[in-house]
């Protein structure tokens, strides 16, 4: 009798397992969240008929441009004028360039007033080349009344670089030359009756060691070549028609 007691007071142990799925609980049910609708009034251009002009954004706004003081255009130059000592410097060339050309205007001025001071009343070429006997007589006439000096630095400018050989038409017209001679021989005008002219020449041209027998050379020589041309270029003139 004890002996059937305590075996039914032993209760055997059985190991308990969890699932892993989950079971809902009875008499909970999972309900969601309830939507709330806004309602949303027509809009009035839907009610007539146009859309709403659709707005782009803006491109950023340009730079302020700045006047470059070098070539006077407008540049994006915002870091030159954050640049004092850049803009100094700029400053002093541009003075530099005004003080250089009013030196240059007032140079050429200078130049100016020494020429016409040297050439006299007559200019450079404003008396040379003549072109008739009376053109040569008169100026021969006026060398004899005034000063000899201001024709001489003329007939220099125009003949001391290349030589009266090569200058000759700078004093006398062609025309005029086929009608001299410097010793009036064949009937042509004498040079020789120029006598203060002749001068002239010949202290534009004097030099050391140039005598004035080698000048009267060198004169006949250069009217020589130049009536040599004159009658060839008539020449050829005729032959073509």
């Amino acid at each position: 009798m004890h002996a059937n007691m305590d075996s039914e007071n032993i209760s055997t142990l059985t190991p308990t397992v969890r699932s892993a799925i989950s079971v809902p609980r009875p008499g909970v049910v999972p309900t969601a969240a309830p939507r709330t609708i806004t309602a949303t009034a027509p809009s009035t251009e839907a009610r007539n008929g146009t859309r709403a002009p659709v707005t782009t954004p803006s491109p950023p706004a340009e730079p302020h441009r700045i006047r470059c003081p070098i070539c006077r255009r407008a540049h994006r130059l915002q870091h030159f004028a954050k640049n004092t000592k850049l803009e100094e410097k700029l400053d002093i060339i541009i003075a530099n360039q005004n003080i250089i050309k009013r030196q240059q205007a007032e140079t050429l001025a200078m130049f100016k007033q020494l020429f016409e001071k040297d050439v006299g009343s007559y200019g450079t070429r404003s008396v040379f080349p003549l072109s008739n006997l009376e053109a040569l007589k008169k100026l021969n006439a006026d060398i004899v009344a005034g000063s000899s000096a201001d024709y001489i630095k003329i007939i220099k400018n125009i003949i001391a670089k290349t030589g009266i050989i090569k200058s000759i038409e700078g004093i006398f017209e062609r025309s005029l030359i086929v009608q001299l001679n410097y010793d009036g021989i064949h009937s042509k005008y004498s040079l020789k009756e120029c006598k203060v002219l002749i001068d002239c020449l010949f202290e534009a041209l004097m030099k050391e060691g140039y005598s004035h027998g080698e000048f009267v050379k060198d004169l006949r020589q250069a009217l020589k070549l130049v009536k040599n041309r004159h009658f060839k270029t008539n020449s050829i003139l005729k032959s073509k028609k």
